[in-house]
């Protein structure tokens, strides 16, 4: 489990200063979708949240595309720092 969210957390940095690999970063965060572990989840979250300040479009058009595939946390976390219009698109507010 460990070394799973290891390979989602590893994108956070590239993210944090605008250099993510998006084709690998959202093609390892879909394949870890249907994990039921709390800290996967959170993990791929917490790293859409952050990809979100550099790449809106690209984290609002996955999370668009997964839909109910990620779990609430996932979509919740994700779509914290997207604008308003695009986290409303995707938590149905």
């Amino acid at each position: 489990m460990w070394t799973r969210r290891a390979s989602i957390l590893i994108h956070i940095r590239p993210a944090r200063q605008c250099e993510l690999a998006t084709t690998h970063a959202f093609a390892t965060f879909e394949e870890l979708l249907h994990e039921k572990e709390f800290f996967i989840r959170k993990a791929i979250g917490w790293t859409l949240r952050e990809a979100s300040k550099h790449y809106p479009a690209e984290v609002h058009a996955f999370l668009l595309r997964v839909g109910d595939r990620a779990s609430g946390l996932t979509r919740r976390e994700g779509a914290r720092r997207l604008p308003t219009s695009l986290r409303a698109e995707i938590l149905g507010d």
